[in-house]
C-alpha cells in the first residue's frame, strides 16, 4: 500500500481509482498512523457491518429463520474471502445492500444517496442508477422528484471530480 500522505510517491494514475475505500483507510490511519493496520481494521469493521446489515435486511424482508440460513450460506461461501481482504468489495457490498433495501422499500431519496457513494466505490455500480430511475418512473413521480434523485446520485461523483481537479 502506498502511504496516502506522501504525494511524491503517487503517480498521476493514482487518481484513476475510486476514492471511497482509500479515503476510509486514510481516515482510520489518522488514529493508527499505519496504513496496513488501518486497512485491516477497516476490513474487519466492514465485515461486521455487512454481517449485521445482511441479517437485518433479510429478516425485515422475510423472517429471522431465512435470515440466519442466508447469512450462513453467504458468509461461508467462497466469495466471502473477498470480504476479509483489503478490497473494495466489502464497502461495495455494504452500500449495495442498503441501496437495494431502500429500493425495495420505495425510499428513493435514500436509495439515491446511497447509490451516490456506491458510484464512487466501483464503476460497475453505474447501472443501478437505471433501476432507481425506473422505479421513480414506475411510481409516477413528477419530474422535480426525478431530478432530485439524479442530483442525490451525482453529488458524491461531482465531489470526487472536484477533488481531482483541485489535486491536479
Amino acid at each position: 500500500l502506498v502511504p496516502l500522505s506522501d504525494k511524491s510517491s503517487m503517480a498521476p494514475s493514482t487518481y484513476a481509482f475510486f476514492p471511497v475505500y482509500p479515503f476510509l483507510i486514510r481516515l482510520i490511519a489518522i488514529a493508527t498512523h499505519n496504513v496496513e493496520v488501518s486497512a485491516l481494521l477497516l476490513s474487519l469493521m466492514l465485515l461486521m457491518a455487512n454481517f449485521f446489515s445482511f441479517y437485518h435486511i433479510v429478516s425485515k424482508l422475510y423472517n429471522r429463520s431465512i435470515a440466519i440460513k442466508a447469512l450462513f450460506l453467504f458468509f461461508f461461501s467462497p466469495f466471502s474471502i473477498f470480504l476479509r481482504m483489503y478490497y473494495t468489495e466489502s464497502i461495495f457490498l455494504l452500500l449495495l445492500l442498503w441501496c437495494s433495501y431502500f429500493l425495495v422499500k420505495k425510499r428513493l431519496v435514500l436509495a439515491s444517496l446511497v447509490f451516490g457513494f456506491l458510484a464512487v466505490t466501483k464503476s460497475n455500480a453505474s447501472l443501478i442508477a437505471l433501476l432507481i430511475l425506473k422505479r421513480a418512473i414506475d411510481q409516477r413521480r413528477n419530474i422535480k422528484k426525478i431530478m432530485l434523485y439524479g442530483i442525490c446520485m451525482t453529488l458524491p461523483l461531482l465531489g470526487w471530480f472536484l477533488f481531482i481537479l483541485i489535486q491536479t
